[in-house]
């Protein structure tokens, strides 16, 4: 009867529940229904834990169950408790072995930092924006080694700091939530800065966030601050109230481990007196055949005040064809009598340094090179120019010097780096100005070397006549070049022909010309110096 019982309520319904660890889950478990079938695999993911229902038949009860050694078999609802509790146990064991815990204890997300320049000492009103990711006590590293903390709170209580083991200062702070939090410390230190001449200077070992920005205010208008390091900074537009009262700079740092401010008092030069200034000029001229070129750079050396604008001079036979440099507003020309002049005004006041870039042009002839004066440029409303003159003329032109008046012939090798290792005809020097460089130039003529071969076919009615020349020229290249006919002959082609040592012509086109179509003009594609031949 026993027996009989047991064996319907296996058949009926035999429950097992396993419960599988992470390092058993990938075990393979068949199953067998009350018909028989194919046995089905089920596998589960390393980190997955599964519970499964199996039935067993009663005949391989024993079987099964001493297969893998002997069990505890519990009611259905104890097992569903420590089913949980293992459950619960192995999410925790997840959560530790993936990093669920935050990789840092705090975080100063952004800064916000005015600083003043008072007295003697820079005081800095800084708001740190802190996330708190862990619950209880955290310590947040806030540096500011050298120098002083005069308040430090939070929501308007005292916030607790101290000296941490760099020699700065660190807050303490319990987070009392499970969750992460957001604080705000509002901090107001002070640092000694150096004084020197013409600039003072201060560096602070600031708290350090991602997104770091610094208001700069300086005493007094105009005042050059620099910051560093500085990601981008721009001036603040202040009311008229306020512009004369300080300079206020907007910087963005960064994370920077210090942050250096230096700044500089607007210099307001000698009262009532004017910019004391002095010129250093290098003018190049070159010289073709047909225009002549003057490109003069004149360096300021300003002191005593500032210049608002720059006053040059040139010959009014010139063309001002540019002036620039890139603190040049604008600038206008004036003609006089003899000479025309150029006003220049500055975006920035000149205070210490200024450069400027004239260029002519002037269009002349071949009457215009026989005596030719090079073009000076004079600074106006300067105590003393000096400079460097060079001139470079065309490899088709011979010059010479025929006026030197206040120049000191140079050797090209002492030019200055800006002009060397260039090909220049002459160079000089001056001291002072006015000065005067008178050059004649000539175009260089062309020297030419033939031979000629010539060979006569006699025909009963015609004289065929063809003629080799080969053409060796030197000193100056030609277009073109002539050659005198017999009487009462007719060209038929002009055509090119190599020559030893040389190449064949280049020939574009010919035609004759004089009274009697005595004279072969050949005209070349390419001006042509060297040896060359053609036949005609």
């Amino acid at each position: 009867m026993n027996s009989h019982i047991m064996r319907c309520l296996v058949f009926s319904a035999i429950a097992i529940v396993l419960l599988f660890c992470a390092d058993s889950a990938t075990n393979a478990v068949y199953a067998q229904q009350d018909s028989p079938g194919e046995p089905i695999q089920t596998s589960a993911a390393p980190s997955e834990i599964r519970e499964q229902t199996i039935y067993v038949p009663f005949d391989e009860l024993r079987n099964v169950f001493e297969k893998e050694g002997r069990g505890v078999f519990l009611p259905y609802e104890q097992f569903q408790k420590l089913w949980q509790s293992a459950r619960a146990a192995e999410t925790r064991r997840s959560v530790d072995a993936s990093g669920g815990k935050p990789p840092v204890d705090a975080i100063v997300s952004s800064v916000t930092s005015e600083a003043t320049v008072l007295k003697d000492v820079v005081q800095v009103d800084a708001t740190l924006v802190i996330e708190l990711m862990k619950a209880g006590w955290n310590l947040v590293p806030l540096r500011l080694a050298d120098a002083a903390i005069q308040t430090a709170t939070i929501d308007g209580e005292a916030a607790r700091i101290t000296p941490s083991a760099d020699g700065g200062y660190q807050l303490v702070i319990e987070n009392e939530d499970d969750q992460p939090k957001r604080v705000e410390l509002k901090l107001t230190y002070v640092r000694a800065f150096n004084k020197s001449p013409g600039q003072n200077s201060v560096a602070f070992a600031a708290p350090q966030a991602p997104v770091n920005r610094w208001t700069i205010r300086v005493p007094g208008s105009g005042v050059k601050v620099n910051v560093s390091p500085m990601i981008a900074a721009t001036d603040q537009q202040l009311n008229e109230a306020e512009v004369n009262e300080e300079t206020v700079l907007l910087a963005f740092v960064g994370a920077a481990r210090e942050v250096a401010i230096r700044w500089t008092a607007k210099s307001e030069g000698a009262s009532g007196l004017s910019a004391l200034t002095s010129v250093q000029a290098a003018q190049q001229v070159h010289l073709s055949g047909t225009s002549v070129r003057t490109r003069v750079v004149l360096d300021y050396s300003i002191s005593r005040s500032q210049s608002e604008r720059l006053v040059a001079e040139v010959p009014s036979d010139q063309k001002v064809v540019n002036v620039f440099d890139p603190n040049v507003r604008k600038w206008d020309v004036t003609e006089n009598d003899t000479t025309q002049t150029i006003t220049v005004e500055l975006f920035e006041p000149a205070t210490q340094s200024q450069s400027l870039t004239i260029e002519l042009e002037r269009f002349i002839d071949e009457t215009v090179l026989d005596d030719f004066h090079v073009p000076m440029i004079k600074a106006m409303e300067v105590a003393r120019q000096q400079g460097i003159l060079v001139v470079r003329a065309d490899p088709a032109l011979r010059i010479e010097t025929t006026t030197r008046e206040g120049l000191l012939q140079i050797d090209p090798a002492e030019l200055p780096s800006t002009l060397a290792n260039q090909s220049w005809s002459v160079a000089f020097r001056y001291a002072s100005t006015p000065y005067d460089l008178g050059i004649a130039a000539e175009k260089i003529q062309p020297r030419i070397d033939i031979q000629q071969l010539v060979e006569c076919y006699v025909e009963p009615e015609q004289l065929l006549i063809d003629s080799f020349v080969a053409y060796d020229i030197h000193d100056s290249g030609v277009f073109a070049v002539e050659l005198q006919l017999p009487a009462g002959f007719e060209v038929q082609q002009v055509r090119g022909r190599p020559v030893g040592g040389g190449t064949e012509a280049s020939v574009d086109s010919f035609q004759t010309s004089g009274d009697n179509d005595d004279r072969l003009v050949v005209d070349l594609a390419r001006k042509t110096m060297g040896k060359i031949g053609f036949v005609e």
